[in-house]
């Protein structure tokens, strides 16, 4: 609601995934109330992250796309390095029993990243510490 807020969402909405096209157009749908100040890329993140990091910073990246380990890790390093100091990272589905792999993967990732843990149940969210 902040005048300066933005929100920026990407995800590649593959029809591998069940209803990939309904639920684009219920981003789109969501979002569209927001004008401007909402942003979709249908990408990967590869695509989008790795160009902004000249320019972009952002207050909280929530990380819900690839729910394999490798991808959310992926996803980790891109993202990371664009959140603000004090800024958020979460991961949703930590502790889905069909993602272990987030876990394997990503909590040691985040154990070389100076964080601090706010909450940590079916999601992990962490602050960045300077």
């Amino acid at each position: 609601a902040h005048r300066d807020s933005r929100y920026v969402g990407i995800d590649c909405y593959t029809q591998s995934k069940p209803r990939a096209a309904e639920l684009l157009a219920n981003a789109r749908t969501n979002l569209r109330r927001f004008g401007r100040k909402a942003r979709l890329h249908v990408a990967t993140s590869q695509k989008i992250l790795g160009p902004a990091r000249r320019r972009t910073v952002f207050d909280i990246a929530y990380i819900d796309g690839d729910h394999s380990g490798l991808g959310a890790a992926l996803d980790l390093c891109l993202a990371w390095p664009l959140v603000k100091p004090a800024g958020i990272g979460a991961f949703d589905d930590w502790t889905h029993p069909r993602f272990k792999g987030l876990r394997r993967t990503v909590g040691p990732l985040l154990g070389e990243l100076s964080h601090d843990v706010l909450v940590s149940n079916e999601q992990l969210w962490v602050r960045k510490v300077a």
